[in-house]
């Protein structure tokens, strides 16, 4: 990596402050599997329920070595300064399981109608372990990268949804879900005050919310359809983005996450015009 401040001189050049190589390599395995059952049940001609179960675990285990080369500027063809060479060793461990358990209902009063009901339970245990060291034989620590870091979540919803056609040409669907989120959020980590013994950090964060939709569509015929459409949409922050564990692979860069992030909401309202042909 070269680095340049410039122009600094009379012939407008720029001016070299800085030069080393990172050199980088690791290893890593990656196992995981899942298992899924589902159950599909005719009440009768109009009702049908089907339930299902779902089961996921996956492992991440990964070990990288990083190598940091500085170059002596002030020489010619810049030589390697062995003295200040650094080596790292940064260690992640994630283990993720998760479990689903679902159940719809459908019931089909006429031929243009339909009403569906259902419930979804989401579970999920995350752990993240994240530790460094600098020198070539672990001689020290990096206490200040160590987390231990546990995100367990549930979500639960319920939602049901109508929809119908009336004269052949007006269709309407509306919809509504509603769902509570439950997180709970531990971390072990070494802070610089008290870096001889691992401080525990928690958070509990809960919540419940309706998300509202509709959607509406006219035939006007010929190939003429027009559609309007609502939904309210979340998006949870999860993974790396609340993970407040240290990344090194760019000691320029060095990322972590913001437990604190609160989720987003969306509101979309669509409208869209269809023109279709019998022949193309």
């Amino acid at each position: 990596v070269d680095s340049f401040i410039g122009p600094q001189d009379e012939n407008n050049k720029e001016t070299l402050i800085n030069y080393y190589d990172r050199n980088q390599k690791g290893s890593g395995y990656n196992p995981g599997g899942n298992a899924m059952i589902d159950w599909r049940f005719e009440i009768s001609k109009e009702h049908y329920l089907q339930m299902s179960a779902q089961y996921n675990q996956w492992n991440w285990n990964n070990d990288q070595f990083y190598t940091q080369l500085y170059h002596d500027i002030a020489q010619p063809d810049y030589p390697v300064m062995d003295e200040q060479t650094t080596y790292q060793e940064q260690l992640n461990a994630n283990k993720d399981q998760s479990v689903q358990l679902k159940a719809d209902y459908e019931w089909k009063p006429t031929q243009q109608s339909r009403l569906e009901a259902g419930w979804q339970t989401d579970l999920a245990w995350r752990n993240t372990y994240a530790n460094a060291w600098n020198g070539q034989n672990r001689e020290q620590q990096e206490r200040l990268i160590f987390n231990d870091f546990t995100n367990n979540e549930q979500t639960h919803a319920l939602y049901i949804t109508y929809g119908n056609r009336f004269w052949d040409k007006f269709a309407v669907q509306v919809g509504l879900r509603g769902e509570y989120f439950k997180r709970h959020l531990s971390s072990d980590y070494y802070t610089a005050n008290h870096a001889d013994s691992l401080t525990t950090a928690t958070q509990d964060t809960s919540y419940f919310q309706l998300f509202p939709s509709v959607y509406l569509s006219y035939d006007f015929g010929s190939g003429h359809e027009l559609q309007l459409n609502y939904t309210r949409r979340i998006d949870r922050p999860r993974g790396h983005q609340i993970n407040p564990r240290k990344d090194i692979s760019d000691v320029t860069n060095i990322s972590y996450g913001n437990p604190n992030l609160m989720p987003q909401y969306s509101s979309a309202l669509e409208l869209n015009y269809l023109k279709s042909w019998e022949m193309h």
